[in-house]
């Protein structure tokens, strides 16, 4: 009886939330989650998504499962993680975003090389960004070998391969971000990788029942607490760990969780196709939020003025 007590004001709380509907929570549980995630596994993605107010069909987050070493052993887990976009959409959401810088250039940097000290010329992104509220701009320095991303078999990926300015400016604008606007727990693909692992890894599977839909799941199960700018969770039997890139390699994901590339990439692309330059295209669109650059997606005439306020 008490348990039944204890249990009610959650699933009332649960059904009175407004973030999602019943369906939403359905289609996200049918379709943006690894075919062997488990009812915690969903429950913990979908309560960071919840946190940070960033929805799964828009894309603003992703499920992707991933294999750590923790003492020792290979997990299996199922993580969340965002786009550079992601963080643009919370840091304009703050009312205090006032712009962001990014740079890329061939500089000397140091590599620990048989026990030594040498320097090398090294592809090196580095990002500004600048709050309303803060005469000092919060800076990233990000170097390409350290994050360049690559297939099983070694090779560069695409995107990393065909724009690698790019992509190395997208994790340095995202390390800015995170710092100006005091957002934890919650990193960006473009840092840990959205490809295949470089070894194949057999880690142990949880069993779990499977609930009829994500309400049930939350009403039903034990929740970790998770709160704004706090490091990820951890219940008695199982634990979350923060993501380290050097540490992590990341799982096969099935087929229609393959990361698309993020509303403000294609309205670049876009841009760029209509005349205006690399640089003219990115700096206009990284003002724009992710709903923004969405609406000049859909209308494409919007897009062509867009670019004539651009030549003006």
């Amino acid at each position: 009886m008490n348990q039944l007590q204890q249990t009610k004001p959650q699933t009332e709380q649960i059904a009175k939330s407004n973030w999602l509907s019943q369906d939403e929570k359905k289609i996200i549980k049918a379709q943006f989650f690894p075919p062997n995630a488990t009812d915690m596994d969903m429950i913990y993605c979908m309560k960071v998504a919840e946190t940070f107010n960033l929805n799964p069909i828009l894309k603003q987050i992703f499920f992707v499962e991933r294999s750590a070493n923790i003492d020792g052993r290979w997990i299996t887990k199922i993580e969340p993680l965002a786009g550079r976009d992601s963080f643009l959409t919370l840091a304009h959401r703050s009312g205090k975003f006032a712009g962001i810088d990014s740079d890329c250039a061939i500089k000397q940097t140091a590599v620990l090389q048989d026990g030594e000290w040498v320097t090398k010329n090294e592809l090196v992104a580095t990002a500004k960004v600048y709050r309303t509220d803060n005469d000092r701009p919060f800076c990233a320095e990000v170097e390409y070998s350290e994050y360049v991303q690559r297939t099983k078999d070694g090779s560069i990926t695409k995107f990393w391969r065909d724009k690698p300015k790019t992509m190395l400016k997208k994790v340095a604008e995202s390390q800015a971000l995170r710092k100006a606007f005091d957002i934890s727990g919650l990193y960006s693909v473009d840092e840990v990788g959205d490809d295949e692992p470089k070894k194949t890894k057999i880690a142990p599977k949880i069993e779990t029942k499977t609930a009829q839909n994500l309400n049930e799941l939350l009403s039903s199960s034990e929740k970790p607490s998770i709160s704004v700018g706090a490091k990820n969770s951890q219940t008695e039997k199982t634990e979350y760990i923060e993501a380290a890139p050097l540490e992590v390699e990341i799982a096969t994901v099935k087929e229609n969780l393959t990361v698309e590339p993020m509303p403000h990439d294609l309205l670049q692309s876009e841009l760029v196709k209509r005349g205006a330059s690399e640089v003219e295209a990115e700096n206009l669109v990284e003002r724009l939020s992710i709903d923004e650059a969405m609406a000049y997606l859909d209308d494409p005439n919007s897009i062509d003025a867009l670019l004539e306020n651009l030549k003006d």
